[in-house]
């Protein structure tokens, strides 16, 4: 009878073991490619519209100073483990959105590259940027699933179309160049004379030691009523 008992007990222990290494296992697969898409898909259901983001956008330049310090420190930026449910998006920051067809990326963007901004969306890296002018840069997290924050940006080619909007104008950009540079090269989000630029800033290693940079020039500006129906239907939930 001991030996039977024994010989449950183990079985039963081993079958727990195996069921908790499973368990282990399919964590962050299943945070990463259902749990997290979910969440993120409910926060970017804004529904600000244009005279949402616009009151943002005052209300930020109105802050702009006191908010530059925290907001544009990249060297207190954390580097993306897995996002979880506890990311959200203060909307008071949203303003605007970035879209690319070519790679399905389709993102909030939010005033200030901070850790809370970047674990839930994507965030601009300037304090004094504006669409449409100079070089306007944005920045996000690299995921293991392609279809989450940035992890598909590098897959975008030459010639792919880049959409930025504030729900009142649509920015379109022409893919030109990529490169991967060290996390120091700072420079490649400046503005560049007589070039009107959007900058697309995201990491390329998994140990995130270095940058995918990804640049477009903008070739068409229209009003957002005017948009095409799919860059509307993108843009719809903001």
């Amino acid at each position: 009878m001991k030996n039977r008992s024994g010989n449950r007990f183990y079985s039963v222990l081993s079958v727990v073991l195996l069921l908790l290494g499973v368990g282990i296992l399919a964590y962050k697969p299943i945070m990463d490619y259902w749990v997290t898409p979910k969440h993120l898909e409910k926060l970017y259901q804004t529904g600000l519209g244009v005279e949402g983001i616009q009151r943002n956008m005052e209300s930020l330049n109105v802050q702009n100073k006191q908010k530059q310090a925290g907001a544009f420190d990249f060297s207190a930026v954390e580097n993306l483990g897995f996002i979880d449910k506890k990311a959200t998006i203060q909307t008071e920051n949203v303003v605007g959105g970035i879209y690319i067809p070519s790679v399905d990326i389709n993102l909030p963007i939010l005033y200030g590259a901070t850790n809370e901004n970047l674990k839930a969306a994507s965030a601009t890296m300037k304090p004094d940027q504006a669409m449409g002018e100079g070089n306007y840069a944005i920045a996000a997290h690299n995921s293991r699933n392609p279809d989450v924050l940035f992890g598909s940006l590098k897959y975008v080619e030459v010639g792919d179309e880049l959409y930025i909007t504030n729900k009142d104008k649509v920015y379109k950009y022409t893919m030109v160049h990529r490169e991967i540079v060290m996390p120091e090269r700072v420079d490649v989000i400046d503005d560049v004379e007589d070039q009107t630029l959007l900058t697309l800033v995201t990491c390329y290693s998994a140990d995130a030691s270095d940058r995918l940079i990804v640049t477009g020039e903008l070739t068409e500006v229209v009003d957002y009523s005017e948009a095409d129906s799919f860059i509307n239907d993108a843009f719809e939930p903001l």
